[in-house]
């Protein structure tokens, strides 16, 4: 009970912030400081984004963020950086700062001094733990732990750091940091499984999974009445691993069948013009609609007039994998059906036949095969839709998630 009460120090590292698409993470950061703990947020990137989700303001997070900066691209800068960073600290953390310019370990003037850099921001602090999300960005802090040893390295797996991330660095990239690291954070049983297969102690890992705030995406009486009109759905960054060119196809095939059928693009993202012009080539204008990014309120919105929600998630072509997608959880906890793809760790959430339904991935035609088949039978869009609240309930409660967290900061800060 002592440690249920003692205030933890975290300092929550992330590659960019704001991101409006990684709403996990701020979920993960309200939670812990409504129970209590000081949170610090660092990140290597800036992002300006259109929007801003409404916690971050409501928590006032930007105000929390300190924003890491590395080796200048204008010598003469790094130079005079380093000699006024060097001469304010030598004298308080003689032995911190020797080792980190140790270049005979790490045999490069240039990584010397980015650790150098990132180190003098975390000097001092005396976090309890350093949560860092993604591998790349615990990869990148890891040599913290050759300075200061007492320090304690969380990293949680999200996805592309487990799949895209291995294609392009090899499956000894994260060797360093299973050594040293503390524990490490999957949000599936299948990336637990990959952290195993690449090396990671298994006394390490615990899966922890990203969730949804029930109050905040409640359960909807959604009617199931298609006789005048089909409302389909889609909620996501516009990426290739997330599939939206098969369910823009899938709609093509019901295009005659189903005239009633409209189709809502929520999202923005790199692939959008290619998706539009798909759109256009379909002559399904009057059909598909892209909304653009929204705020998170206004997501509970879509999913209060949607009928069927649509994750068609793919491997992409440089291999990058969704993690256990979010919008799946929010359409499962207002009782949205669910139409997805048999991929990565999605099966976790989405059992098929019995909470949703699984589809193999890039195939339109079964995407338009299960939606004619909920259409034709609203009793088992009911089935689905009380099914998943219930897995919803049971493993994606954020509040729930929260507390799990907190016991693991206990955990491995007391080692």
């Amino acid at each position: 009970m002592e440690n249920q009460k003692r205030k933890l120090r975290i300092a929550m590292v992330v590659y960019a912030f704001p991101a409006l698409s990684q709403t996990f993470i701020v979920n993960q950061i309200t939670g812990l400081i409504d129970l209590g703990h000081e949170i610090d947020i660092f990140s290597f990137i800036k992002l300006k984004e259109n929007q801003i989700a409404n916690d971050i303001h409501k928590y006032n997070l930007l105000s929390k963020v300190t924003y890491l900066k590395g080796i200048s691209k204008d010598f003469s800068k790094t130079i005079l950086r380093f000699l006024k960073l060097f001469f304010r600290f030598i004298f308080i953390y003689p032995k911190e700062i020797l080792k980190v310019l140790n270049i005979f370990q790490y045999k490069s003037m240039r990584i010397v001094l980015n650790n150098f850099f990132i180190l003098s921001y975390f000097l001092g602090k005396n976090y309890d733990v350093f949560h860092c999300h993604f591998g790349l960005v615990g990869k990148e802090l890891v040599f913290v732990k050759e300075i200061m040893p007492q320090v304690k390295i969380i990293t949680q797996f999200h996805g592309y750091d487990i799949s895209k991330y291995i294609k392009e660095n090899g499956e000894q990239t994260y060797d360093e940091l299973f050594r040293k690291g503390d524990h490490f954070l999957p949000v599936s049983e299948h990336f637990k499984n990959r952290l195993l297969q690449l090396g990671c102690p298994q006394e390490k890992i615990t899966i922890h999974y990203c969730g949804v705030y029930l109050d905040r995406f409640p359960w909807c009486e959604h009617k199931f009445d298609f006789g005048q009109r089909i409302q389909i759905l889609s909620l996501g960054r516009l990426a290739e691993k997330k599939g939206v060119e098969y369910m823009i196809k899938a709609v093509a095939h019901l295009r005659f069948k189903f005239p009633q059928l409209q189709c809502e693009i929520v999202g923005d993202g790199e692939e959008r013009t290619k998706l539009e012009e798909l759109v256009e080539q379909n002559d399904l204008e009057r059909m598909i609609q892209f909304k653009g990014s929204v705020t998170t309120g206004e997501v509970q919105q879509y999913f209060q007039r949607a009928d069927i929600f649509i994750a068609p998630s793919v491997t992409s072509s440089s291999g990058d994998e969704e993690g256990l997608v979010v919008t799946i959880k929010e359409a499962m906890a207002t009782g949205t059906p669910v139409i997805t793809t048999n991929h990565a760790e999605i099966p976790e959430m989405v059992r098929d036949g019995i909470s949703g339904f699984l589809v193999s991935e890039r195939n339109a035609q079964e995407i338009a095969d299960r939606i004619t088949s909920l259409v034709l039978n609203p009793d088992l869009c009911r089935t689905f839709a009380s099914g998943a609240r219930k897995v919803v309930e049971q493993k994606f409660d954020q509040l729930k998630l929260n507390e799990q967290l907190e016991e693991i900061y206990f955990n491995v800060s007391s080692r």
